[in-house]
């Protein structure tokens, strides 16, 4: 989040997500959880984890932004 003065507030989102191919497309879930996370640091991460702990049957899924 460049140029955002809250940079440390992490932020969670629920966003419609498809793939590449568009066969395989993810809606929310009407309830308006969040279920999109992205840290920036150790300590975010941290939390995202706790957070998600607390979610029975949560899968965790990560991928490493360069």
């Amino acid at each position: 989040m460049a140029n955002n003065p809250n940079a440390n507030i992490l932020t969670a989102s629920a966003p419609t997500w498809q793939n590449w191919s568009g066969n395989l497309v993810y809606r929310p879930a009407a309830d308006g959880g969040n279920y999109y996370f992205k840290p920036t640091n150790l300590t975010e991460l941290k939390s995202v984890l706790t957070e998600v702990s607390k979610v029975s049957g949560a899968i965790i899924r990560v991928a490493l932004a360069s």
